[in-house]
């Protein structure tokens, strides 16, 4: 029983898309690359925001700890500022789904250090 996925219901379906031909991991891969970078910067964020505490912040900033900054960035509109830097940094992501160029790497050009090699790539990949 049960029907089967209708890929050819829609023309930007047709073998799954945006998102690379049905079961194709490559799309998964670059996501999966992508989120545990971002989840390695919040982490780290979220231990400096509590030891750090810029100058300029004395306007807004009282003292909330990690739990209650999100209330007040919701609060005093910075929220949306988050929210838009978070998808201008999707666009190159969006792009490439678009050019059908994702290959899995999550490699956006931004490599300011000079540490990109094979061997970290397929580390990251790993892991």
């Amino acid at each position: 029983g049960g029907t089967q996925w209708d890929i050819q219901g829609a023309d930007w379906a047709v073998n799954g898309g945006l998102f690379g031909a049905v079961g194709d991991i490559v799309w998964a891969r670059e996501a999966e690359v992508k989120h545990g970078r971002i989840a390695m910067l919040a982490a780290t964020g979220l231990i400096v925001q509590d030891l750090v505490t810029l100058p300029f912040y004395n306007k807004w900033y009282t003292g909330e700890k990690v739990w209650a900054l999100h209330d007040k960035l919701v609060k005093i509109g910075a929220a949306w500022q988050v929210l838009g830097f978070l998808f201008l940094l999707e666009v190159p992501f969006i792009q490439k789904c678009v050019d059908g160029t994702l290959d899995g790497t999550g490699d956006y050009g931004f490599d300011p250090l000079g540490l990109k090699s094979d061997r970290r790539a397929v580390t990251e990949i790993k892991n």
